[in-house]
């Protein structure tokens, strides 16, 4: 009799201890959870919901796996079973993830790209036409990617500047015209590039190299 209820005692108590196990099992998740944001990143990106969104999707990450693994025993990141509820639930962490990962590398391109000298409006554009940085670079010091005889903006009187920097003659009043045309066209054939007097992106790129100026 006493060796029966010793045995029950200890059933009792075992089951108590794998209950309590699996208790503890779920509050303690086997995994890191929580999302690991970075630590560069443009915090004046000109779209500030996709900042906001940022850490909210990236706190969901955590959140929502630690509830699947405590109140459904769910290990979101490496599910022990196929069955369509574990599927689900990984899918749905996956995808926040994925959002948040492709939110944290967009403001941190940003904040790379703005130590080029780029501004909000600049990336902007970047993001809206798929322009690439070169060409952004471009856009930003001249105004465009190519400059033409016959225009007068602040994009020509860099030119013109940056050309006579090399010593290169002609008026610095951002009238893109004869002189500032010979000075192209002198400069392209020193450069062995295409001589067309205008100011194409491959001139502009070659000037930029060889007077490197500040973007504003």
């Amino acid at each position: 009799m006493k060796k029966i209820l010793l045995a029950s005692v200890i059933a009792t108590l075992s089951i108590a201890v794998l209950v309590m196990a699996l208790k503890l099992r779920r509050l303690g998740p086997p995994e890191d959870y929580e999302y690991h944001f970075r630590t560069e990143i443009d915090a004046d990106y000109y779209d500030q919901a996709a900042l906001r969104d940022y850490y909210a999707t990236g706190y969901a990450v955590g959140s929502f796996a630690r509830e699947m693994w405590k109140e459904r025993g769910i290990n979101v990141r490496f599910p022990a079973s196929d069955n369509t509820s574990d599927q689900v639930a990984t899918l749905h962490y996956n995808g926040l993830k994925a959002y948040s990962d492709s939110l944290g590398a967009r403001l941190s391109r940003s904040l790379q790209l703005k130590s080029r000298g780029l501004t909000n409006a600049d990336i902007k554009v970047m993001e809206a036409t798929g322009m690439g940085l070169e060409d952004a670079v471009l856009a930003h010091t001249y105004g465009a990617t190519q400059l033409h005889k016959g225009e007068r903006s602040p994009g020509v009187l860099t030119l013109q500047q940056q050309l006579i920097t090399l010593g290169y003659v002609m008026p610095s009043d951002g009238y893109f015209w004869i002189e500032t045309e010979v000075g192209i066209r002198e400069f392209q054939a020193k450069q062995k590039l295409l001589v067309t007097g205008d100011a194409d992106a491959q001139t502009l790129r070659a000037i930029s190299k060889s007077v490197p100026i500040k973007t504003h």
